[in-house]
């Protein structure tokens, strides 16, 4: 009943947020964007956290929410946001970590190359004091994608390994969009992928 209810609050406090952007909103964005990390941190904190996946879990989702926080400030909460999701992807990536199963051959090779590539994208339309920034949170988000495929085929591990897959194609249109070309509706593309994202997350503790 508790996962049911918190689940439901997760998720229509996220399509609040995002419809409350579509309609320029800014009061009900404001209110709703951070509420569905609560409503998951309070599910994550009740399932799991005294081990060590749902404790670094837990921690990825504490921290994603610090930083939703620091980005609702759009003029200068952007470094600040960065970084707590930078260290979230950290903190996911050492859950997947202590379910690592095996190295995922050629999968570990293709996503840093990837990764490196979509960074020499970005770089020259980076400033200079954004490029080392931008590079880590790339290399963390590699990481944590390589150690969520190198775990093993049960059910948690493929919706924790949906859910890093999801929080990175949010990053992905998130960066194309700031520092590339603006995209369409952008916010929705980035929040529709960023939500369920931390859902799968979640429920990965709870199967």
């Amino acid at each position: 009943m508790l996962t049911t209810l918190l689940s439901l609050i997760a998720t229509g406090t996220a399509v609040g947020a995002i419809a409350s952007e579509c309609k320029s909103w800014r009061g009900g964005f404001v209110l709703c964007k951070p509420l569905p990390l609560v409503a998951l941190l309070v599910l994550a904190g009740s399932h799991g956290g005294g081990e060590a996946y749902g404790a670094w879990l837990t921690a990825g989702l504490a921290l994603s929410l610090i930083g939703d926080v620091f980005l609702l400030d759009k003029e200068n909460g952007f470094i600040k946001g960065l970084t707590f999701f930078l260290l979230a992807h950290i903190a996911y990536a050492s859950a997947f970590a202590t379910r690592f199963e095996a190295w995922p051959g050629t999968i570990g090779i293709a996503l840093p190359m990837l990764g490196l590539a979509y960074f020499a994208l970005l770089r020259s339309r980076l400033k200079a004091s954004l490029r080392l920034p931008v590079l880590a949170y790339t290399l963390a988000i590699t990481t944590m994608l390589i150690l969520a495929y190198a775990q093993d085929d049960s059910q948690a591990a493929c919706l924790s390994l949906l859910g890093a897959g999801l929080f990175a194609l949010s990053d992905g249109l998130l960066s194309w969009n700031r520092f590339v070309s603006p995209l369409r509706h952008a916010q929705v593309w980035v929040l529709g992928s960023y939500y369920p994202a931390q859902l799968l997350l979640t429920w990965s503790l709870l199967v």
